[in-house]
């Protein structure tokens, strides 16, 4: 496939080719939203900030609850559809630069959340949830309500590592599946102040 092909001028030239390839690597092309490895990136640029650290943030693991079922009963175009309404209402909650947002897999977008107390970020993400479910997705006819499960974990020191982080708050998400669905379950690994 060729740049052009991927929406590239082809005047486009060298310095910018490399821009522009760089960018595809990094975006979800269906969503126009980050992609796990620009997430990744973009999270360890900010959180190995030296002044990020001793900061308070937040992670959310967020997943669409039973996509393969809305997809199987109302095909693969409906469930792109689906992706774009929720990466369109995850950018709009999302609209400050201390919101790093990304599609990391299939139904799956995460969230980090830097300079947000624990409390603030969980209000966030009940909200998201609300946002979620409130917003009709209309395709070929149908109209389908979408909730989303959410798991979070929330630090109120940061040290400069997002792996641990976003390993709690998608245990947390398996937790939230697991009771019910359409919620915010918080993990427990970080209930606890740092002193």
């Amino acid at each position: 496939m060729s740049l052009e092909t991927l929406g590239a001028p082809s005047f486009i030239g060298r310095v910018g080719e490399k821009r522009l390839v760089s960018k595809l690597a990094h975006a979800d092309t269906l969503t126009g939203l980050l992609n796990r490895r620009g997430f990744d990136k973009a999270a360890a640029g900010t959180v190995e900030s030296p002044a990020a650290l001793g900061r308070p943030a937040a992670a959310l693991m967020c997943d669409l609850d039973h996509f393969k079922a809305i997809n199987d009963r109302f095909g693969h175009e409906f469930g792109d559809a689906a992706l774009r309404r929720v990466a369109h209402v995850l950018r709009e909650a999302a609209g400050q630069d201390n919101i790093i947002l990304a599609r990391v897999g299939g139904e799956e977008f995460a969230l980090l959340l830097t300079d947000v107390t624990r409390a603030d970020a969980f209000v966030f993400a009940e909200k998201l949830c609300i946002s979620i479910a409130e917003r009709l997705v209309e395709w070929g006819g149908a109209k389908v309500t979408i909730t989303m499960s959410i798991g979070f974990a929330a630090t109120p020191s940061w040290q400069g590592q997002v792996s641990p982080l976003l390993a709690c708050a998608d245990a947390a998400l398996y937790e939230a599946k697991r009771v019910g669905r359409n919620h915010v379950v918080m993990a427990r690994d970080y209930l606890v102040e740092v002193a």
